[in-house]
């Protein structure tokens, strides 16, 4: 994303999925993310945020669902993170 972007995101992943995903915003950019996981899907998340970035992070697991979130913000980046997860999921979160 160019410095100042604004993005709006929704995936809709079906039954038994597989995505990877890697996001680098520059300075100033806003992101909102919604992920809507079927049973069994499998998601890699890299986000890397630059200076005053803002990143809204919606995550909705369905049982057996596989999240691997890596976040690496910068000084002065806001990120809201909303994750539902149903009985069996899993869940690895990094962040530095």
């Amino acid at each position: 994303m160019k410095q100042g972007s604004k993005l709006k995101l929704n995936i809709y992943m079906k039954q038994g999925s597989k995505l990877k995903l890697n996001i680098y915003m520059k300075q100033g950019s806003k992101l909102k993310l919604n992920i809507y996981m079927k049973q069994g899907s499998k998601l890699k998340l890299n986000i890397c945020l630059k200076q005053g970035c803002k990143l809204k992070l919606n995550i909705y697991m369905k049982q057996g669902s596989k999240l691997k979130l890596n976040i690496y913000m910068k000084q002065g980046s806001k990120l809201k993170l909303n994750i539902c997860m149903k009985q069996g999921s899993k869940l690895k979160l990094k962040s530095a």
